[in-house]
């Protein structure tokens, strides 16, 4: 059994037919060859607690990304800095913070400073 000892390159290209990505490790073998394929399994860093919203809930503007939140039953307009997506969720870097609630569905029909009637949606922590 070889042990990867550190990931120096990685492709930025995935292979979309077989899902795979090359990289370049040092590793501590001695049943390795030049030119040899293996299979690898990388453990990452330990997973952070993320603040993520619905995309439904993220609106673009030329100014960059914002929600709408809702503060003593009026709606606000937050801009929020975005990260990572991943299963329909955006992870939002700032601008919001856990508890706060927001807007995620009929975007179309809110506006900075008008009333809502909010129902109970909170901010997922994953």
């Amino acid at each position: 059994m070889s042990v990867i000892r550190k990931v120096y390159a990685i492709e930025p290209l995935i292979d979309e037919s077989t899902r795979t990505v090359t990289l370049r490790a040092e590793v501590t073998a001695t049943d390795l060859y030049p030119g040899s394929y293996v299979d690898v399994i990388l453990l990452l860093s330990d997973k952070q607690k993320v603040l993520t919203v619905p995309e439904t809930a993220l609106m673009s503007s030329l100014y960059g990304g914002f929600v709408y939140q809702v503060v003593d039953n009026k709606v606000k307009k937050v801009v929020v800095k975005i990260g990572r997506r991943r299963n329909a969720c955006v992870e939002l870097l700032s601008g919001v913070k856990m508890g706060d609630r927001i807007i995620s569905a009929g975007l179309r029909k809110v506006t900075n400073g008008v009333s809502v009637k909010p129902s109970s949606i909170d901010l997922n922590s994953q």
